[in-house]
């Protein structure tokens, strides 16, 4: 229910924020004796194979290092359909799977963007402690299924990441790393 009502929640800050428009004002540099101490970027990434046979599976993880305090994180993943498809339903296993930073468990829901059409899909996670988790792991598994009967290759392009904490703060700053995979003869 948590994790609902924390999605919901993330809708509609996003909405407000694409649709309050505020004037800018200048904002004055900080000196250097009250400037604030940089976070570390926290890096999201692709980790799995370059190249895969014709016919085979495969996972991909999508990895996170140097988080603080996350309590809710949003990816969405885009692949070509004609190369690779997730393996499974929409939303169920072995398509995704959860993922676990710091040794916590994130549980993950996800479906295809468009609903059912492969090419695109949305992961949403959550850890179990709202407070938050702390560390490097991964935010999800994602199973793909080899479709090519010869070879190519896809991207495998990461977009619209949102990482946020316990009081719905988004972490930042965010270092995304995309990934491709080819597919042998």
């Amino acid at each position: 229910m948590r994790f609902l009502a924390l999605a919901l929640a993330f809708t509609l800050i996003a909405t407000a924020a694409c649709t309050t428009e505020t004037a800018e004002e200048p904002t004055p540099s900080p000196s250097p004796t009250t400037a604030p101490a940089s976070s570390p970027t926290v890096t999201v990434s692709i980790d799995g194979p370059t190249e895969v046979d014709a016919g085979s599976e495969f996972t991909v993880t999508v990895a996170i290092t140097r988080v603080t305090d996350l309590a809710f994180s949003v990816f969405d993943l885009a692949y070509d359909p004609a190369v690779i498809q997730v393996a499974g339903e929409q939303g169920s296993s072995p398509g995704v799977s959860n993922g676990a930073i710091g040794g916590t468990p994130v549980s993950v829901e996800w479906a295809f963007l468009p609903s059912g059409q492969q090419g695109k899909l949305r992961v949403l996670g959550e850890p179990p402690d709202i407070t938050g988790v702390t560390g490097s792991g991964y935010l999800a598994k994602i199973h793909f299924a080899v479709v090519a009967v010869g070879p190519g290759t896809t991207d495998l392009t990461l977009s619209e990441v949102m990482l946020t904490n316990a009081a719905a703060s988004e972490i930042t700053p965010v270092s995304l790393e995309s990934g491709s995979v080819h597919v042998a003869q």
